[in-house]
């Protein structure tokens, strides 16, 4: 009777937990790949916009030449496999690269003052989606925890079946669930609101950005930070938390100190800002901001929550209004941050 009831735990705790992991494996499998495809494609047009805005007044000065360079430097520097030039006649008038079997071309227009002045059409190359990797650590997962089961089968039946197991038990360990959670739920009272806070990073030139983008990445990581790559030179890196501003402030400090330390030629600059109703206008601000910083890393948003832990400078630049920007010194306490970028080298 004993080894009865075991073999029936044993296949019960088997089969739930595979039929489980197939079902949303087959879910998260396909909401994957879609949204790879997704961003993948907005990275294209993206891509093929920043590049036509760039040749726009070559295009209409009609200057083949440089036309001819910035395309082979694009190819060479960026991460394009091709680009063509077209006139407003569509006729090519600079080509550099070739586009192969595992890129995907993108088009935009060149305009001047609303008018058409003719075209550019790039070529990027996107890796792949393949879930094998997945599958394979999956079905590895899957036969030790077989492994597991049988092997703790005896203990889980004799666990399953004391008799000293009593609704008293249950309902005591029930009380003791719900004072955690509400306690847990004053907690994040006590913390306040999130917060939603947007770090734009520009590293030029853009060759550093490819090269040390691990680094960034894990910079990122460390603080919460979703990274967006928006352009060959231009980071996004979104923070969605209790103290959004502050990981942000670090992240970007952090950045900062790899920049400097990998090559001391880099350009850096850096802007955070806390998204309000209009996320749009305030991430193109923070894009200009940051491209203009010149080595600094400069907070828009006036939040005290920040002040009693970061060092904050007065900010000034000709060509914007500075009354309402400051420039990000450091932390009051930065040893933890040298310690990280010391292992981020390392």
């Amino acid at each position: 009777m004993a080894g009865r009831a075991r073999q029936k735990l044993i296949a019960l705790l088997a089969l739930l937990p595979l039929l489980t992991a197939i079902a949303l494996g087959t879910s998260f499998d396909r909401i994957a790949s879609e949204s790879i495809k997704r961003e993948q494609s907005a990275y294209g047009e993206s891509t093929a916009t920043q590049v036509a805005d760039h040749l726009a007044d070559y295009v209409i000065e009609g200057d083949v030449l440089s036309l001819n360079v910035i395309s082979s430097r694009l190819t060479r520097e960026a991460s394009l496999a091709f680009v063509a030039v077209y006139d407003e006649n569509n006729r090519l008038i600079a080509q550099s690269g070739k586009a192969g079997n595992n890129t995907i071309t993108y088009a935009a227009d060149i305009t001047f003052q609303d008018s058409l002045v003719g075209s550019v059409r790039v070529a990027v190359a996107h890796s792949e989606y393949t879930p094998e990797p997945v599958f394979t650590g999956f079905v590895i997962a899957y036969l030790a925890y077989l492994a597991l089961l049988i092997w703790l089968a005896p203990l889980l039946e004799d666990w399953l079946f004391l008799v000293e197991s009593d609704t008293t038990q249950m309902g005591t360990g029930n009380q003791q669930a719900a004072a955690e959670t509400a306690h847990q739920l004053d907690d994040d009272k006590a913390l306040g609101p999130k917060q939603e806070c947007i770090l734009v990073i520009r590293i030029r030139p853009a060759r550093h950005l490819e090269k040390h983008f691990d680094k960034f990445y894990q910079a990122a990581m460390l603080y919460g930070g979703i990274v967006e790559q928006t352009t060959t030179e231009e980071l996004v890196i979104h923070f969605d938390s209790h103290d959004a501003l502050y990981m942000a402030t670090c992240t970007g400090l952090l950045i900062q100190q790899i920049a400097s330390r990998v090559n001391s030629n880099i350009s850096f600059g850096g802007t955070l800002d806390l998204l309000g109703k209009e996320p749009d206008k305030i991430r193109k601000s923070a894009s200009y901001l940051a491209s203009i910083a010149e080595g600094d890393l400069i907070v828009a948003a006036n939040d005290p929550g920040i002040t009693d832990r970061v060092q904050l400078q007065t900010f000034h630049h000709s060509l914007v209004d500075s009354d309402n920007l400051a420039r990000i010194a450091g932390l009051t306490n930065q040893e933890l941050l040298n310690s990280q970028a010391n292992q981020l080298m390392g």
